[in-house]
């Protein structure tokens, strides 16, 4: 036969190239499904369990999932570009040439393509802090190249002769004019693409301008500076008075403020006017800082209809300045600098006098929750400016629609080709030329068009709710609360709206406080043995996590008080060291036995008498509620927090290991079961005492037995692990509370952040 005649296409190779088509775009539609899964772990994650958003392998898991979304479309844009969309070379000595028609193939690809970098870019976090944080956090750059990388390759494929002569074929398909779906495409694309690159390009302005503002990366020096002028032009008049009045505190508006560089920092320079008298009563400030004590003025009605939600809100503008002074210890300035002194004397006649312990620690656990949202949110900026997220918000409701109308579009669409293939290619074969003797080739289907929309579905189902998350961050956060109330003091605005948003806009999802403290036992009760085993077996730690008791915040915060009720007000003190529960014992017996080293051997010996002691006296009471916890809760820290306590991490981990090691601890186990129920504390103890290679299992056998041969309530070893808790919670480590900050929060941390705040920052 000659070289120009028309010959047909075996149907084996016909199959075989069919088959080989199927496993190239099965490639591609695998990765993308996988992408799109791992993207919505990403939202989930970001949403739910953002401390575990730092983990390494998460971070590796984000890293590939937006790398690899750009070589799937290179590939399937650079094919789209050429006379031939695929080439297929066949290894039984025959070739054939294909030109196929992707259909919504390359349309879903491209889609998918820049909704996976925009997600990327909603869960990267951002942080302007100060440059003595050192937490500084930019944003990624890597994210902007791959916006405009993405951009660029649809831009160019949308524009190639092969995707026109491809939106004709859809049309064709839909019965529709051509033009018509070539500009519905066009819009798509390039509106999306355009989001995507203002966003990031949103976050870039809003970080650069956050790193020179008062409000945000200059915050520290700036609350430093103004707290310097607080005490040398008001402390005098506030220890003087003998009623106790709110400090003037930053809360916000200190945009405007100016500062002045000296030699040794800052130094704040009053030149905001002064506050002026409205015809109502009410003080008016349009461009000086809002500061406690004029919130603390504002009528209560504007806040809630009731006097508890006016003091909720009060209470929440309290914490937004402890935050920002807590942001001031992170940046390493002392207590003394940060005017500590002054928030004593009202901390302590409004929230420590009396018995409603809920409160403050409601306070405290607010403003961790601020330094939580600060430094680890993935939004571009706080929303403690009331414009900036207002604006923000209306682009977040922008993007809605946007991602809301391709969605539309795309069900559409494949509604009406949900029948037909995923791909259509017109084969020839060697020696067919492609318009000879009135031959076009053979056509070919490949592959499902359902195929392509499940993982696009995915990934837009996943943006729009990471896009619902931050539109409802910026409505119901107590950031924006602040915010409200603040424009309220400043501008008498919106006074109804603030209470209904207060009493309304609600989401305990945000609040990224657990109030939850992990438990770990030394001494297991029988009861608990066969879960350790299980742990053990499978090398899970020997801890569990449950809420925090109340019985527990109120005995820490009834031994709080009587701490402070002898300490001097507006003073730097020092925690006093826990006085023991045994009654012959010496004021030193915090360190149990002749030569012990460090807080951790005391804390694990005291934890050992207690589980003894346990066991002697089963019988349920909140003071034994309160006594177990805390000696559980900090045995946890010796061994799994060390970095929260005293002594050196690593002696108090290598401590922890020998302790748990010791033969003597299932010995003394095996004892106590097979003693009468009356004995077996004493068989527990009796072992470790004559066991044990570890002094501190034989100090702590040692206390059991005075505590159960002597006359020791569980009232007071209640007392003494609440005073054991309050003295290791000084610390220097800010760092180690960052941390666990960011891991949803400890005791210890807020404690130690109360502490600061009532001007205790070592033990004595």
């Amino acid at each position: 036969m000659a070289g120009n005649s028309t010959q047909e296409c075996p149907v084996v190779l016909l199959e075989q190239f069919a088959e080989d088509m199927f496993l190239q775009i099965s490639k591609v539609d695998g990765l993308m499904f996988l992408n799109a899964v791992l993207m919505a772990v990403m939202v989930f994650i970001g949403a739910y369990f953002p401390r575990y958003r730092r983990h390494h392998l998460i971070r590796f898991i984000f890293l590939g999932a937006t790398t690899l979304s750009l070589p799937i479309v290179s590939i399937v844009a650079g094919a789209n570009g050429n006379d031939q969309y695929f080439k297929a070379s066949l290894v039984n000595d025959q070739v054939v040439a294909a030109q196929c028609f992707p259909g919504l193939h390359i349309i879903l690809v491209f889609v998918w393509t820049v909704l996976v970098i925009h997600i990327g870019i909603n869960t990267s976090a951002v942080v302007a802090g100060d440059a003595r944080e050192g937490r500084n956090i930019d944003p990624p750059t890597e994210l902007l190249v791959k916006a405009v990388w993405a951009a660029y390759l649809v831009a160019v494929a949308i524009s190639a002769p092969q995707f026109l002569a491809n939106a004709a074929y859809v049309a064709s398909l839909l019965e529709l004019p051509g033009d018509f779906v070539f500009l519905i495409m066009s819009i798509s694309f390039m509106s999306l693409c355009l989001l995507t690159i203002s966003k990031i390009g949103f976050k870039f302005i809003s970080f650069y301008r956050a790193q020179r503002s008062n409000l945000h990366g200059r915050s520290p020096p700036f609350i430093a500076a103004y707290m310097a002028y607080l005490v040398e032009t008001q402390v005098t008049d506030q220890v003087a008075e003998h009623t106790v009045t709110p400090p003037a505190l930053v809360v916000m508006c200190e945009g405007r403020a100016i500062l002045e560089k000296q030699p040794d920092g800052y130094s704040y320079l009053d030149e905001t006017p002064v506050s002026a008298q409205g015809g109502d009563g009410t003080r008016r400030n349009n461009r000086a800082l809002v500061t406690l004590d004029l919130v603390w003025q504002l009528d209560d009605r504007l806040l809630g209809p009731t006097s508890k939600q006016a003091e909720q809100a009060k209470d929440l503008c309290f914490s937004f300045a402890l935050f920002k002074l807590l942001r001031c210890r992170f940046a390493k300035y002392t207590v003394s600098e940060v005017g500590s002194m002054m928030v004593d004397k009202f901390l302590r006649h409004t929230y420590l006098n009396g018995a409603e312990y809920e409160r403050i620690f409601g306070v405290i656990a607010n403003e961790l929750s601020f330094v939580h949202d600060y430094y680890y949110s993935s939004l571009p900026l706080p929303s403690s400016q009331l414009r900036a997220a207002f604006a923000y918000s209306m682009y977040q409701f922008i993007t809605l629609f946007a991602f809301s109308f391709v969605s539309v579009v795309i069900a559409a669409t494949i509604s009406r080709l949900i029948s037909y293939d995923q791909m259509v290619c017109r084969v020839w074969c060697p020696g067919q030329p492609a318009q000879q003797n009135g031959h076009d080739g053979t056509l070919i289907g490949i592959g499902a068009t359902s195929i392509d929309a499940l993982p696009v579905y995915f990934v837009l189902a996943a943006a729009m709710c990471s896009e619902i998350k931050d539109i409802a961050y910026y409505l119901c956060s107590n950031m924006a609360k602040v915010a409200l109330i603040c424009s309220c003091v400043r501008h008498n605005r919106w006074p109804k709206c603030v209470g209904f948003v207060l009493r309304h806009f609600r989401c305990k999802w945000l609040n990224k406080w657990e109030d939850k403290m992990s438990q770990c036992s030394i001494l297991v009760p029988h009861s608990q043995e066969v879960s350790i085993f299980y742990r053990r077996l499978v090398h899970l730690p020997n801890q569990r996590k449950i809420k925090v008791p109340n019985e527990v915040k109120e005995a820490v915060f009834k031994a709080l008080q009587d701490d402070l009720a002898s300490l001097e007000e507006g003073a730097i003190k020092h925690i006093r060291r826990p006085s023991s529960p045994v009654s012959d014992c010496d004021d030193n017996s915090l360190l149990p036995w002749p030569g012990a080293k460090g807080t951790a051997s005391a804390i694990l010996a005291w934890h050992i008498a207690t589980s003894i002691f346990e066991v002697k006296d089963p019988n349920p009471s909140d003071h034994k509620v309160v006594a177990t916890t805390l000696s559980r809760y900090c045995a946890y820290l010796v061994g799994y927090r060390p970095e929260l306590l005293p002594d050196a991490d690593e002696w108090c981990k290598k401590l922890y290991k020998d302790v748990e090691k010791d033969p003597a601890l299932h010995l003394a186990r095996f004892a106590a079961r097979a003693a009468a129920p009356e004995d077996r504390y004493k068989q527990l103890a009796e072992t470790l005492i004559a066991e044990s290679k570890q002094e501190v299992l034989k100090s702590g056998g040692r206390l059991g037995v005075k505590l159960a041969d002597t006359s020791t309530t569980w009232e007071e070893l209640a007392r003494f692990w609440s005073q054991m808790l309050l003295y290791v919670a000084p610390s220097e480590n800010s760092d180690a509370h960052a941390d666990a900050i960011f891991r949803g929060g400890e005791l210890i941390t807020l404690l130690w952040a109360l502490l600061l705040h009532a001007g205790i920052e070592c033990r004595s």
